[in-house]
């Protein structure tokens, strides 16, 4: 089996929406959990975007004891600033 990894590029073309609400939502360190409540999905889901986000180093986490506070990068503040915001202000990729 392959396995892709997603880059920085990849992101930027607007691979996944999921992915940059997370990255939107994650101005302050947040939980898995947290987001979760933020984005409406699983928190298993969460984890997922995560994990391809955190390959892109879009985000960073830090353990404090039994949890994880993820972070978006400044690389990820930088990428989200060139999609331009929706009508309800969010940035969806891909958009022109």
């Amino acid at each position: 089996m392959r396995s892709w990894r997603p880059t920085y590029h990849d992101h930027a073309k607007g691979s996944s929406v999921t992915s940059t609400r997370a990255q939107e939502a994650l101005d302050l360190p947040a939980t898995t959990t947290q987001l979760a409540g933020q984005l409406g999905i699983s928190p298993a889901a969460v984890s997922q975007h995560l994990k391809i986000l955190k390959g892109s180093a879009l985000v960073t986490g830090q353990r404090r004891g039994r949890l994880v506070l993820y972070r978006r990068t400044e690389a990820a503040t930088a990428l989200l600033a060139t999609i331009p915001p929706d009508e309800d202000g969010s940035a969806t990729p891909g958009r022109p």
